[in-house]
């Protein structure tokens, strides 16, 4: 009887360890898309990058923009990039452009979490701006065609 109890106490255990290892996995497989960018000024110029799995898309433009450039990721850059936007999961959006702007907008099994900011007297958090930061740091070092 004690050998079977062990064998039954145990089972419980494994699953909730497949259950959480399945379900972290399936938490860093949801991000559908990243968009980042700014624009604004005179002539509302916008330029959008639109980071779609290991691909990273371009527009420039005004009011509507037709992605027409790509570069491709690299295993670790897009690692990090998921990193990233996970950790602005649970971080409050905001909307606070002005004359000029930027953006990053992050989607999650088709909702959107929007952080964007222009105004002076309301400044992203850290977390945003280093993300976006780190983002522009790294998108112009992509090969684009």
């Amino acid at each position: 009887m004690c050998q079977n109890s062990s064998v039954l106490l145990a089972f419980p255990f494994r699953c909730f360890f497949l259950f959480v290892f399945h379900s972290s996995f399936l938490f860093s497989q949801d991000l559908d898309s990243i968009k980042v960018g700014s624009g604004g000024g005179f002539t509302n110029q916008a330029t959008v990058y639109k980071i779609v799995q290991k691909k990273v898309w371009r527009a420039q433009g005004i009011a509507s923009l037709s992605y027409t450039q790509m570069a491709k990721l690299r295993c670790r850059e897009h690692k990090q990039i998921k990193k990233g936007a996970q950790a602005l999961r649970n971080e409050p959006t905001f909307d606070h452009p002005s004359n000029t702007y930027k953006w990053v907008e992050i989607f999650y099994e088709g909702k959107s979490s929007k952080f964007q900011w222009g105004d002076p007297l309301y400044p992203p958090s850290n977390s945003v701006l280093s993300y976006y930061q780190f983002l522009n740091q790294l998108i112009p070092t992509l090969t684009f065609k």
